[in-house]
């Protein structure tokens, strides 16, 4: 489950989300990009989570192609949007394929839209081998 408690601006951040998975709370900061608008409007929603390596993705009721300014630049405790699955990803941990210690998202058009409040190191998330 995915909500959002009283909207406050937060310096270049739009707004903070809450993100309950796998048992575990979690509060994400999105940006202020069209598609990060695009998920808080949405909200609140579900999904059924999808674990791949160290990145957690679920299916979100918003559907946009890939903004023209979408950076996949991602950094461990990254949130971004995955338009061809419909999806909003966590990053908690570099990707085991990837040559540098940092996420390397399976798809290369994906969107950052913000980043975990807190780092996401030894929150217990599960793992799959990618």
């Amino acid at each position: 489950m995915i909500t959002m408690p009283a909207t406050a601006e937060n310096g270049n951040r739009e707004a903070t989300i809450l993100i309950r998975v796998c048992g575990i709370r979690l509060a994400a900061e999105l940006d202020r990009s069209s598609t990060a608008r695009a998920m808080i409007t949405a909200l609140p929603f579900e999904g059924r989570v999808n674990v791949w390596g160290q990145e957690i993705y679920f299916e979100i009721p918003v559907e946009l192609p890939l903004a023209a300014d979408a950076s996949a630049e991602l950094a461990v405790g990254d949130v971004a949007y995955w338009p061809q699955g419909r999806a909003m990803c966590i990053f908690f941990g570099p990707h085991r394929q990837a040559s540098m210690m940092r996420p390397a998202p399976t798809a290369p058009s994906i969107a950052s839209v913000g980043s975990l409040a807190m780092p996401p190191c030894s929150m217990g998330l599960p793992t799959a081998p990618p």
